[in-house]
């Protein structure tokens, strides 16, 4: 983990006190930049390996373990004290991909264990993409792995049934032929359990690649797209080139497909983006319907290019690891502030799943679905000042409160029933909170629709409005809407109930 260096500095000191004779090694992209500073700071740190580390690590194991100390100062990648002076040797040449053994393989895992797991892969190492926030444009040397070796290893994942593999690969599908291979792999050796989740740039998808991916089980791939931001001076000043026409158009082609979970991400800080840019950038991302929208904060990483250009564009960050972004000259520490009360009310509504119809709707008293999220956030964040977590059924009525200060009588019956429906989507809940609270008549008309041998993981609900229709057309029909939820029988792409509309009884 690349963040964790304020603990380790803590271990630095602390584990020499109980073990003075061990010596200790840092390494990673935290130190790589300046591994200078930690020897002069911290004199108990032997040295620092710099860059990649599998050879370099197993040369100065190498020496340790034969005795041939005297040897560490002249392995590549390494630096540390010698006769009073640091070296700094010459970093690694990038190590091949196949020769790196697989520690899943090695860890000595039981079965049981794997299906516990999520696993973290790379098929490839480096980007062919220089975005200044990111460290990946220090490493300009692309390699992938083999195809046969990569399809040996995700067949490993398959046969242990592993829930989760996440390629971490900077961009997945920056090679064509690589990514297709292995997309056609995972598809034709399906075990109906495993997931796979690939970073990828959706502007470079070509029909083909949607067509593979099109043919997907549903659940079977999860996509990360970073869009970052819509402004093209900042796309230039990042040195990101992207065609946005085609991100949407390719983005909406495949969750349209309703087989594809697809993630989007924002970052916050970026050059010449202020609260009307990111607005902006928001807007448009939030339009292309992504099952997650993650607004992120700029990171100051050390060997990043935007790390030296901070000046330039007036960016100032947290001296403590992630490195995050307080204000720059175009976003204030202000803004900064109203951006991550926007980020909390996201991750909570939005990106939960859990209020897709009442969210859908309030958003449409906007002319910005950014205005909403930051009018909320404030409201969400006046209402518990001292950051607890409301229940699950105290922030259906938040957003209902929310709701009531901008909407009518028949408007806010309309946000009930679609907030009572996304409730009972994900679960059979058995006490509602009291805006959704069904009439005496109501419950006794939804018994009628109790059939014999019906199971305590069904439920039927009567709507004053169709809000299946609403969800797929966005039009109100209100007329009475019996819905059987059935939660033995969930969606795979969201775990919501499966549902269906049931005949009026005369």
């Amino acid at each position: 983990y690349i963040w964790n260096i304020s603990l380790v500095k803590e271990l630095i000191t602390e584990l020499n006190k109980l073990l003075p004779h061990v010596p200790i090694w840092l390494g990673g992209p935290e130190v790589s930049y300046n591994a200078e500073y930690y020897i002069n700071k911290y004199s108990n740190v032997a040295g620092v390996m710099c860059g990649e580390g599998e050879l370099t690590f197993r040369a100065l194991m190498d020496c340790y373990v034969k005795g041939n100390v005297s040897d560490i100062s002249e392995i590549p990648g390494i630096a540390c004290m010698k006769d009073g002076n640091i070296i700094v040797n010459k970093w690694p040449e990038p190590v091949n991909m196949d020769e790196i053994a697989m520690p899943y393989k090695v860890a000595g895992l039981d079965e049981e264990e794997y299906r516990n797991r999520i696993i973290y892969y790379e098929s490839s190492r480096g980007c062919p993409f220089f975005c200044s926030y990111c460290l990946s444009s220090a490493d300009k040397k692309l390699r992938f792995k083999s195809l046969q070796k990569v399809f040996d290893d995700i067949q490993f994942f398959l046969d242990n049934r592993v829930p989760l593999v996440k390629f971490v690969d900077r961009t997945f599908n920056c090679k064509k032929e690589h990514a297709r291979a292995i997309w056609k792999y995972i598809g034709d050796n399906d075990n109906g359990h495993t997931g796979f989740h690939f970073e990828i740039s959706a502007d470079i998808l070509d029909d083909e690649d949607i067509d593979i991916l099109k043919s997907m089980r549903p659940g079977l791939v999860q996509l990360e797209v970073g869009v970052q931001s819509v402004n093209r001076d900042t796309l230039n000043a990042i040195h990101r080139n992207m065609n946005l026409d085609v991100l949407k158009n390719n983005v909406e082609e495949l969750i349209g497909n309703g087989n594809i979970h697809l993630h989007l991400d924002l970052i916050a800080g970026l050059p010449y983006e202020d609260m009307k840019s990111f607005k902006n950038s928001f807007d448009r991302i939030y339009s292309m319907c992504p099952h997650n929208l993650q607004l992120g904060f700029l990171k100051l990483l050390h060997g990043s290019l935007m790390r030296s250009e901070a000046k330039q564009y007036g960016i100032v960050c947290r001296d403590y690891a992630p490195y995050e972004v307080l204000y720059t000259d175009c976003l204030t520490y202000g803004d900064v502030l109203e951006l991550k009360k926007v980020e909390n009310v996201l991750d909570m509504y939005y990106n939960s799943r859990m209020f897709v119809a009442g969210l859908k709707y309030l958003v449409g008293f906007y002319e910005s679905a950014f205005d909403m999220y930051r009018e909320f956030g404030t409201y969400y964040c006046n209402r518990y000042p001292d950051g607890s977590l409301p229940s699950r059924n105290n922030k259906y009525s938040l957003l209902y409160e929310f709701a009531s200060g901008i909407m009518d009588n028949d408007e806010l019956a309309v946000i009930a029933d679609l907030l009572k429906y996304d409730m009972l989507l994900r679960d059979n809940v058995k006490t509602y909170p009291a805006f959704m609270e069904p009439s005496d008549k109501m419950r006794e008309d939804a018994r009628r629709y109790i059939e014999k041998g019906r199971t305590k993981a069904e439920h039927v609900e009567i709507f004053n409005l169709d809000v299946p229709h609403y969800i797929k057309t966005g039009d109100i029909i209100k007329k009475k809407t019996p819905v059987h939820f059935d939660y033995l029988t969930r969606t795979i792409m969201d775990n919501n109930a499966s549902v269906r509309i049931m005949e009026e009884l005369q």
